[in-house]
């Protein structure tokens, strides 16, 4: 079931039962007046707060927490949805034409994607809370027709570790970047959201030192404009990235990165870090593969194969167990 927020309004999506891998949505966006245009430039994203927040056992996982324009950038850069998100002239879908008697509207689509599949099992609950501000559209857009829509993305999947988003902002005028980013660090990405060039001039990195248990780099600008090429899918102009990159991706422990930055080019609120990363537990990944032994057996019962009853019971008692122990 999906949920709408209008302005100046908070709405809770509550999910159980189910195994999701994203949450998505659009911004549906009415103009207020007949036959005028709405422009992409009006309708500001970080005026939208995203909350998801699952509760096991009694203990609460934030899964993330911040501005949906942050968000569901971070989640686009590598796929088409990026088109609606990026700094250089940001798509919209255009639902109804405006005309002498007809009001322009608008859809904006997002997707944030979790980074992995989440069971929500009997028991659990994923609340994920949406809060629009007023700054969300212009003065001459309809509050009351407008509205952020969304909802989660089923999957099928076991959670052997649960994804966890962190963004780091970048204070105004800040020189250096000096993060300590622990273990099970999937990704590390450099957003920037105001910055349309890619020139010397209006570069905010200036070096970045990353080092792991795997992975050591030390990247200037240059190189970080250069290998941005290999990593995006055929047609995209990833000079449309401008000052955002992709610093690490894979299965890191012991995660640092040092940096300079050009902080006469680093505004407030516009430069952040996003981390990604997984947590579980021993009894997580037990009950995973559990989960994906009783899954082989229901499959193998349904062509015909004797299973007896007393080894899917056994296998449902060591669930419940572990369950308790996440």
């Amino acid at each position: 079931m999906s949920k709408s927020a209008k302005v100046n309004d908070t709405k809770i999506l509550t999910i159980a039962n189910q195994s999701v891998d994203a949450v998505i949505g659009h911004v549906k966006v009415v103009h207020s007046a007949v036959n005028t245009a709405i422009t992409r430039a009006n309708i500001d994203l970080s005026a939208v707060q995203i909350k998801a927040v699952i509760t096991r056992n009694g203990r609460k996982i934030i899964l993330f927490q911040e501005s949906l324009d942050v968000l569901a950038k971070e989640s686009s850069l590598m796929n088409k949805n990026f088109d609606f998100h990026k700094p250089i002239t940001p798509n919209m879908v255009e639902y109804v034409k405006q005309t002498a008697s007809e009001n322009h509207v608008v859809l904006v689509p997002f997707l944030i994607d979790l980074g992995g599949v989440v069971n929500i099992k009997r028991g659990d609950r994923l609340e994920i809370t949406c809060v629009v501000r007023a700054a969300l559209l212009a003065s001459t857009y309809s509050s009351s027709l407008s509205y952020v829509k969304y909802d989660v993305r089923q999957a099928v999947g076991k959670e052997e570790e649960t994804p966890i988003i962190k963004v780091i902002s970048i204070p105004a005028d800040e020189n250096n970047i000096k993060e300590d980013l622990g273990n099970d660090v999937t990704s590390v990405v450099f957003l920037n959201m105001d910055s349309i060039v890619i020139a010397d001039s209006g570069r905010i990195i200036e070096n970045i030192d990353l080092s792991s248990d795997k992975l050591n780099e030390q990247m200037t600008y240059e190189d970080l404009l250069v290998s941005r090429y290999e990593d995006f899918e055929s047609g995209q102009n990833v000079d449309e990235q401008a000052q955002t990159f992709l610093l690490a991706a894979g299965d890191l422990n012991k995660v640092q990165i040092r940096g300079t930055l050009v902080g006469a080019n680093v505004n407030s609120g516009q430069n952040y870090l996003v981390v990604r990363s997984t947590q579980s537990s021993p009894a997580q990944r037990k009950l995973a593969k559990l989960q994906t032994v009783r899954h082989n057996i229901m499959n193998a019962r349904r062509k015909g194969y004797r299973v007896s009853a007393a080894s899917t019971g056994a296998l449902k008692t060591a669930e419940n167990k572990l369950r308790k122990r996440i």
